[in-house]
Parts: structure tokens; sequence; C-alpha cells
């Protein structure tokens, strides 16, 4: 998709990484933190080799507040949790160093 992005423009892209989409509660929350250090890895390598793409850390900004980003039972963000995500969103293009290719 970056790529895509790129070869229609210049403008700076924010890369939003993966954030833990289970509850504290989810047997399933513990097996994602051992995967996703690895997959948010390639998140920033993608970043890291294509200009003015900023990544942004929507799984530290998280970390293992599910209870108050994610609406209960579901993956997705609550109110909060979409106001964390624009607050680091806008953070990363308030920057005015952006990743340079390499």
């Amino acid at each position: 998709m970056v790529k895509e992005i790129r070869s229609l423009t210049k403008a700076k892209v924010i890369l939003y990484n993966l954030y833990n989409p289970f509850h504290l509660n989810s047997p399933f929350h513990n097996i994602a933190d051992l995967y996703l250090p690895e997959l948010n890895a390639m998140y920033k390598d993608v970043a890291n080799s294509h200009k003015n793409v900023k990544l942004t850390d929507s799984y530290q900004a998280f970390g293992d507040n599910q209870a108050k980003y994610l609406i209960k039972g579901d993956i997705h963000p609550t109110k909060a949790g979409h106001e964390k995500l624009a607050k680091i969103g806008l953070k990363a293009l308030s920057h005015k160093h952006v990743h340079q290719h390499r």
C-alpha cells in the first residue's frame, strides 16, 4: 500500500503499527504479544524504506490498556482508543523529521 501511495503522491504518510487487539483476559493476548514485535518490525522496515513515511507506535500507545481502548468483546477501538490513535497520528504529522529513504 505504501508503495502505491508513494507512486501517487509525495505527501507525508503515517503508518500505524499493530496494537494488541485482544483483551487482557483473552488467552490470545499473550500469544499476540509474542508475535506483534516481529510483525511491527516489518512495519518499521516499510517506513524506513520509503521517503516521507512516519511510523506511529499503536502497540506502545495502547500497551495493556485494552479495557480502555478496545470495545468489550471486540478488537476495534472505543472512542478513547480512536482518540489515542488520532493523538499519536497528529503528533507524527507535526514532527519535522521523517524517515528518509536509505
